[in-house]
């Protein structure tokens, strides 16, 4: 599955909102899925905020 960049502005933002809300990481929805990569964007969102060199704002 090839994602577009929308796509993955909502996971890292889905892993960013689980993190504020200090939810566990286990708590992320793509665990299941066949290929890492959506549970890969998940995880970079969940750092704790301050520690992600991929969140501009």
């Amino acid at each position: 599955m090839t994602l577009t960049n929308e796509q993955r502005k909502k996971i890292f933002e889905e892993g960013k909102t689980a993190a504020i809300l200090k939810q566990d990481r286990r708590a992320c929805p793509y665990l299941r899925d066949e290929t890492p990569e959506r549970i890969y964007i998940w995880m970079a969102g969940s750092k704790p905020p301050g520690l992600n060199k991929f969140d501009h704002g």
